[in-house]
């Protein structure tokens, strides 16, 4: 495998990752005892650690490849975490990693109550933005004609749900609409996400991202997908 060739070359086969988990996307209280599984690209598991009394961890990851984390702790919903990291020790940023608490994950299943799946295994949701020239810098808007779909590892691919005008799922929504949100329903695993825009019947942008997302969890893409302007 790659990083056996790698090993043999005299780069290392692990770097050393660490961050701090919060509870919640706004939050400001660390998460203690948190357990963090890592896996790389091919989705072997690399190290299993807890967060200490203030949230920290280090834990291994793969040389030179994708790492995924999945993040789980008593009254909130298991988490995915998608990234890479290149030939040095890594430390996530802070704010990057955080827990949904079952409170706010059922609240979020409530707005999405209709899309077919949404209670079922893992979802995978976000928000799609653009940066807008503003006269004290850049504006973030929300890309109201965005689109998300997952691509599993046999090939099938998984339309997300929107919401609508009310900000409550819409079945007729073929877009992200005025919140820019979407959500992938049903899913699990190493995904590749296809995102991007349109303007009127043409497609303005499209990027691939790997995903995971793991069994039964949630996986967060907000302040992440952001789109470039028109050409």
């Amino acid at each position: 495998m790659m990083w056996m060739l790698l090993a043999c070359q005299g780069f290392p086969e692990f770097v050393t990752i660490s961050g701090t988990v919060f509870d919640g996307q706004e939050g400001e209280s660390p998460v203690a005892g948190a357990l963090i599984d890592v896996f790389d690209v091919a989705m072997e598991s690399v190290d299993s650690v807890e967060t200490d009394a203030d949230g920290d961890f280090s834990a291994q990851a793969r040389y030179g490849s994708y790492y995924f984390l999945s993040l789980s702790a008593e009254g909130f919903v298991t988490t995915g975490i998608s990234g890479s990291v290149g030939p040095s020790d890594f430390a996530i940023p802070e704010g990057a990693l955080w827990l949904r608490s079952s409170e706010d994950h059922e609240a979020f299943l409530t707005e999405f109550d209709g899309c077919e799946g949404i209670r079922d295994d893992g979802v995978l949701e976000g928000e799609i933005l653009m940066a807008l020239p503003a006269e004290d810098g850049l504006a973030k808007m929300y890309v109201e004609t965005g689109w998300a779909r997952a691509i599993l590892s046999d090939g099938t691919e998984i339309e997300a749900c929107y919401l609508g005008e009310e900000g409550e799922f819409d079945s007729s929504a073929e877009y992200t609409g005025p919140t820019g949100r979407f959500a992938i329903p049903g899913v699990s695993g190493k995904m590749i996400l296809r995102v991007g825009y349109d303007l009127g019947d043409a497609t303005m942008f499209e990027g691939l991202y790997t995903i995971f997302v793991p069994e039964n969890g949630v996986t967060t893409l907000y302040d992440s997908l952001w789109m470039p302007l028109p050409q």
